[in-house]
């Protein structure tokens, strides 16, 4: 799994936004100054046939072809854990949590991937001694970089709602301000984005 931003300051992306029933399609582009949404749409589908049905119709009305593709995964398709950070090289620590929070799944851990980041803190120090956890089925994240390989698209990055907003809403800690916001759950805070152009202030 990778996150990472677009820098460009001109440029037209396809933005696939995925719960595990529904799928939501943009084809936007960006200048200095502007944001246009090209073409956009909304369905609901029932396995991996239909979503790729789905996303190669639109791929094909929208002509967006050959353009840098975003999936932007729900919180029904992955799931957090907070747990202090393993005392391992930064190269290992993904492999150390997989252990740590094996008995909190219910599938094998060979049919998981684990990777994590370093949780936001108004307490820097507090921040360094904890790690949350990102727990997605392998299963699902192969099957996306296979339909996007499939519909000629060119796979940016695959990333989740609340890293995704997380790390956007960072520079509010400052002043207490945190836009966006919506939910909370056992977990802390969960910040999910539900249009568009809150997704285009993270660089998606």
């Amino acid at each position: 799994m990778v996150w990472r931003f677009n820098n460009k300051t001109e440029a037209k992306k396809v933005v696939f936004s995925l719960t595990q029933s529904e799928i939501q399609l943009f084809f936007i582009e960006t200048t200095l100054d502007s944001v246009k949404i090209l073409a956009s749409d909304i369905h609901s589908y029932k396995n991996q046939a239909e979503l790729s049905d789905i996303c190669n119709r639109w791929v094909q009305q929208s002509s967006s072809k050959r353009q840098d593709c975003y999936w932007l995964l729900a919180r029904d398709l992955y799931k957090t854990i907070q747990v202090k950070r393993p005392n391992a090289p930064d190269a290992e620590i993904d492999a150390a949590l997989k252990w740590l929070v094996k008995d909190q799944v219910d599938l094998p851990l060979d049919r998981l991937l684990v990777t994590h980041y370093q949780p936001l803190s108004q307490d820097p120090s507090l921040a360094l001694e904890l790690a949350t956890a990102i727990i997605v089925e392998k299963d699902l994240i192969e099957n996306l970089i296979q339909l996007t390989e499939s519909l000629g698209l060119k796979l940016h990055s695959i990333e989740i709602s609340e890293l995704t907003a997380g790390y956007a809403l960072t520079e509010h800690f400052e002043d207490q301000s945190i836009t966006g916001l919506i939910d909370e759950d056992q977990q802390g805070l969960v910040y999910n984005f539900t249009s568009v152009q809150n997704w285009l202030l993270l660089g998606i």
